[in-house]
Order: C-alpha cells, then structure tokens, then sequence
C-alpha cells in the first residue's frame, strides 16, 4: 500500500512539473500494477465496518489526534469511509488558506511528531510528503497553490 500511495503522489507531481509523456505512461502503469484489486464480495461494507461519512467544513471527530489541522486554513470537506479491504480506515480533508506553500509545508514538518517522512517533493506552487506511523497509519499531505489560495489535502490511512 505505501509503494501505491508513493506511486500516485508522484504522479501528481510530474503531472504539476511538466514531466515527459513516457515516464507519466510508466507511472500510471506502476499505479495499475499496484492498486489493491478489489473482488465484488468485497467491494460491499461489512457490518464490522462504519458507513462512508461526509462532514463537509468541520474535521470529523474521527480525524486522528496526532495529525495536526492547519490552523490558518478553512475547512472545505472532509471524508471518512472504511480502507479497501475493509479492515482499516481512511480520513481526508481538504482546507483552504490564504498562506504560501511554503508556509504550511513548514508547518507540518514542525509538527508532525512521531512520524517517518517516507518522500517529499517541492514545487514552486506545490509540497507534497508521506509520512509513516509507528502503529501502521500513513498521511499523505498536499499542499498546492492557485491564485490567492493554498488547498491543503491531508489524507491518513490505518490498520484497524
């Protein structure tokens, strides 16, 4: 799963840096290779697991206490729903703020206790990191600027 979630990170940041049509065709390849597949059994909730829920601008109470919220930013949405095979939990929000990129990459390295940097890439207008923890959960933290605005995109996933 962190070879896929490495995988589809950096797809997103050649696809921001310009890079050649050939090694986007190789990256998109890896990520089908990579991707989890899924049998239609398995594609249906199990009764163990909690229904996809969607908070729009609040951050879910089942947002993990040790990943920060960017405090200089509004909440946009919020998504939680069971992993893809049913056994963890996915939570993402997206959030908005008027500071530069660099300003909130700088953020969450300061604050991001306990966890491993398992890749980083920084653009102009773009910071991108995974990040490891000890029990199994992985965050990946985007943030990209456009205009006046910083999106930031946190998304941790986690064992059960």
């Amino acid at each position: 799963m962190r070879r896929f979630l490495v995988i589809v990170t950096s797809l997103g940041i050649l696809g921001c840096g310009g890079a050649s049509d050939a090694l986007k065709e190789k990256l998109e390849a890896a990520i089908q290779s990579e991707a989890p597949k899924k049998s239609a059994a398995e594609t249906r909730r199990t009764e163990h697991a909690p229904p996809p829920s969607e908070s729009g601008g609040i951050v879910p109470l089942d947002y993990p206490k040790e990943v920060p919220v960017y405090p200089n930013a509004t909440v946009i949405s919020s998504f939680s729903e069971p992993s893809e095979n049913g056994k963890g939990y996915d939570v993402t929000l997206v959030m908005a703020s008027e500071n530069s990129v660099g300003t909130v990459a700088g953020y969450f390295t300061a604050n991001l206790k306990g966890w491993t940097k398992i890749m980083e890439a920084n653009e102009a207008d773009s910071f991108t990191a995974a990040y490891e923890y000890h029990n199994g959960r992985i965050l990946a933290v985007n943030a990209t600027r456009s205009g006046d605005t910083t999106t930031i995109t946190s998304n941790v996933s986690w064992p059960p």
